[in-house]
Protein backbone atom coordinates (compact mmCIF):
# COMPACT_ATOMS: atom_id res chain seq x y z
CA UNK A 1 0.00 0.00 0.00
CA UNK A 2 2.29 2.79 1.10
CA UNK A 3 0.90 6.26 0.90
CA UNK A 4 2.40 9.65 0.21
CA UNK A 5 5.41 9.18 2.51
CA UNK A 6 6.40 5.95 0.73
CA UNK A 7 5.95 7.59 -2.68
CA UNK A 8 8.22 10.47 -1.68
CA UNK A 9 10.84 8.09 -0.29
CA UNK A 10 10.92 6.20 -3.62
CA UNK A 11 11.05 9.31 -5.80
CA UNK A 12 13.80 11.33 -4.20
CA UNK A 13 16.90 11.35 -2.15
CA UNK A 14 17.38 12.67 1.37
CA UNK A 15 19.08 15.92 2.39
CA UNK A 16 21.71 13.76 4.09
CA UNK A 17 22.59 11.97 0.87
CA UNK A 18 22.70 15.27 -1.05
CA UNK A 19 24.96 16.74 1.65
CA UNK A 20 27.26 13.73 1.40
CA UNK A 21 27.36 13.96 -2.39
CA UNK A 22 28.19 17.69 -2.30
CA UNK A 23 30.52 17.44 0.73
CA UNK A 24 28.50 20.00 2.69
CA UNK A 25 26.52 19.83 5.91
CA UNK A 26 22.92 18.64 6.04
CA UNK A 27 22.14 22.05 7.56
CA UNK A 28 23.35 23.75 4.34
CA UNK A 29 21.10 21.53 2.21
CA UNK A 30 18.11 22.22 4.46
CA UNK A 31 18.83 25.97 4.31
CA UNK A 32 18.91 25.82 0.48
CA UNK A 33 15.59 23.95 0.55
CA UNK A 34 13.97 26.46 2.93
CA UNK A 35 15.31 29.40 0.87
CA UNK A 36 13.94 27.85 -2.33
CA UNK A 37 17.38 27.66 -3.94
CA UNK A 38 17.08 23.89 -4.12
CA UNK A 39 13.69 22.43 -5.02
CA UNK A 40 12.39 19.64 -2.84
CA UNK A 41 9.24 17.97 -1.67
CA UNK A 42 8.31 18.26 2.00
CA UNK A 43 5.65 16.35 3.86
CA UNK A 44 5.70 17.04 7.57
CA UNK A 45 9.38 17.10 8.50
CA UNK A 46 10.44 14.80 5.66
CA UNK A 47 12.33 16.34 2.69
CA UNK A 48 13.09 14.54 -0.57
CA UNK A 49 15.06 15.95 -3.50
CA UNK A 50 14.66 14.63 -7.02
CA UNK A 51 17.88 14.07 -8.99
CA UNK A 52 16.62 16.44 -11.72
CA UNK A 53 16.10 19.22 -9.14
CA UNK A 54 19.61 18.69 -7.76
CA UNK A 55 21.09 18.87 -11.28
CA UNK A 56 19.14 22.09 -11.96
CA UNK A 57 20.38 23.57 -8.67
CA UNK A 58 24.00 22.81 -9.60
CA UNK A 59 23.58 24.21 -13.12
CA UNK A 60 22.28 27.49 -11.68
CA UNK A 61 25.74 28.11 -10.32
CA UNK A 62 25.07 27.57 -6.64
CA UNK A 63 28.12 25.77 -5.48
CA UNK A 64 28.85 24.31 -2.11
CA UNK A 65 31.02 26.69 -0.10
CA UNK A 66 34.55 25.68 0.73
CA UNK A 67 34.71 24.65 4.32
CA UNK A 68 36.44 27.34 6.27
CA UNK A 69 38.34 26.84 9.47
CA UNK A 70 39.09 29.19 12.33
CA UNK A 71 42.65 30.19 13.08
CA UNK A 72 42.62 27.94 16.17
CA UNK A 73 41.43 24.95 14.10
CA UNK A 74 44.20 25.54 11.56
CA UNK A 75 46.73 25.81 14.39
CA UNK A 76 45.47 22.49 15.77
CA UNK A 77 45.83 20.79 12.35
CA UNK A 78 49.35 22.11 12.04
CA UNK A 79 50.22 21.03 15.57
CA UNK A 80 48.90 17.52 14.84
CA UNK A 81 51.13 17.35 11.78
CA UNK A 82 54.08 18.77 13.78
CA UNK A 83 54.53 21.68 11.37
CA UNK A 84 57.33 24.15 12.03
CA UNK A 85 55.79 27.35 13.52
CA UNK A 86 57.71 29.57 11.11
CA UNK A 87 56.38 27.58 8.17
CA UNK A 88 52.90 27.75 9.72
CA UNK A 89 53.06 31.58 9.66
CA UNK A 90 54.07 31.52 6.01
CA UNK A 91 51.24 29.10 5.23
CA UNK A 92 48.74 31.37 6.92
CA UNK A 93 49.75 34.20 4.57
CA UNK A 94 49.63 31.90 1.58
CA UNK A 95 46.20 30.44 2.33
CA UNK A 96 44.48 33.60 1.11
CA UNK A 97 46.22 33.24 -2.25
CA UNK A 98 45.44 29.53 -2.39
CA UNK A 99 41.72 29.98 -1.74
CA UNK A 100 41.09 31.19 -5.31
CA UNK A 101 43.01 28.20 -6.62
CA UNK A 102 40.85 25.79 -4.63
CA UNK A 103 37.57 27.43 -5.58
CA UNK A 104 38.43 27.41 -9.29
CA UNK A 105 39.30 23.72 -9.36
CA UNK A 106 36.31 22.36 -7.44
CA UNK A 107 34.07 20.00 -9.35
CA UNK A 108 31.57 17.31 -8.52
CA UNK A 109 32.35 13.74 -9.46
CA UNK A 110 29.66 11.26 -10.37
CA UNK A 111 28.85 8.78 -7.64
CA UNK A 112 31.22 5.83 -7.78
CA UNK A 113 30.00 2.40 -8.76
CA UNK A 114 30.86 -0.85 -7.03
CA UNK A 115 33.14 -1.70 -9.96
CA UNK A 116 34.99 1.63 -9.51
CA UNK A 117 35.48 0.84 -5.83
CA UNK A 118 36.54 -2.79 -6.25
CA UNK A 119 39.54 -1.67 -8.34
CA UNK A 120 41.15 -0.64 -5.05
CA UNK A 121 40.05 -3.44 -2.72
CA UNK A 122 43.64 -4.56 -2.14
CA UNK A 123 44.59 -1.14 -0.75
CA UNK A 124 41.96 -0.17 1.82
CA UNK A 125 38.98 -1.53 3.77
CA UNK A 126 35.72 -1.85 1.83
CA UNK A 127 34.10 1.06 3.72
CA UNK A 128 36.82 3.44 2.45
CA UNK A 129 37.02 2.33 -1.19
CA UNK A 130 34.64 5.10 -2.30
CA UNK A 131 37.30 7.67 -1.30
CA UNK A 132 39.93 6.12 -3.57
CA UNK A 133 37.43 5.44 -6.36
CA UNK A 134 36.13 9.04 -6.26
CA UNK A 135 39.63 10.51 -6.42
CA UNK A 136 40.53 8.23 -9.32
CA UNK A 137 37.26 8.78 -11.19
CA UNK A 138 37.57 12.54 -10.74
CA UNK A 139 41.18 12.49 -11.98
CA UNK A 140 42.32 14.26 -8.82
CA UNK A 141 45.82 15.70 -8.74
CA UNK A 142 46.15 14.75 -5.08
CA UNK A 143 44.03 13.00 -2.44
CA UNK A 144 44.05 14.82 0.91
CA UNK A 145 42.76 12.88 3.90
CA UNK A 146 42.81 12.94 7.69
CA UNK A 147 42.26 9.16 7.85
CA UNK A 148 45.62 7.87 9.05
CA UNK A 149 44.32 4.39 9.80
CA UNK A 150 42.87 3.54 6.38
CA UNK A 151 43.91 6.09 3.71
CA UNK A 152 47.24 7.60 4.80
CA UNK A 153 48.92 4.19 4.87
CA UNK A 154 52.09 3.10 3.09
CA UNK A 155 50.01 0.49 1.24
CA UNK A 156 47.72 3.19 -0.23
CA UNK A 157 50.52 5.69 -0.81
CA UNK A 158 52.58 3.08 -2.70
CA UNK A 159 49.73 1.39 -4.58
CA UNK A 160 47.45 4.28 -5.56
CA UNK A 161 48.31 6.21 -8.75
CA UNK A 162 47.41 9.59 -7.21
CA UNK A 163 49.58 11.16 -4.48
CA UNK A 164 47.97 10.74 -1.05
CA UNK A 165 48.72 13.40 1.57
CA UNK A 166 47.66 14.59 5.01
CA UNK A 167 46.49 18.24 5.11
CA UNK A 168 49.83 19.26 6.64
CA UNK A 169 51.83 17.45 3.94
CA UNK A 170 49.67 19.02 1.26
CA UNK A 171 50.09 22.53 2.68
CA UNK A 172 53.85 22.04 2.97
CA UNK A 173 54.01 21.07 -0.71
CA UNK A 174 51.97 24.13 -1.68
CA UNK A 175 54.23 26.35 0.43
CA UNK A 176 57.34 24.85 -1.14
CA UNK A 177 55.90 25.32 -4.63
CA UNK A 178 54.85 28.91 -3.96
CA UNK A 179 58.19 29.57 -2.29
CA UNK A 180 59.94 28.33 -5.44
CA UNK A 181 57.75 30.63 -7.55
CA UNK A 182 58.58 33.61 -5.30
CA UNK A 183 62.31 32.86 -5.64
CA UNK A 184 61.91 32.68 -9.43
CA UNK A 185 60.12 36.06 -9.40
CA UNK A 186 62.89 37.54 -7.23
CA UNK A 187 65.31 36.50 -9.95
CA UNK A 188 63.06 38.12 -12.58
CA UNK A 189 61.89 34.84 -14.09
CA UNK A 190 58.13 35.22 -13.66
Amino acid sequence: MGGLRETIKRRGTTPGKVANKLAVSVKSVRNWLRQGKLKGIKVGRLWRIRESDLEEFLKMGESPPLRSYSKSQIEEFLKLDRLNPKLAEKLERLLGRCRLFFEADMELVEETSEADELMWEDLAPRKDLHVLAGAHKGRADVLVSLDRRHILTERVKNGFPIPVRSPGEFLREIAEGIGDEEEDCDRGAC
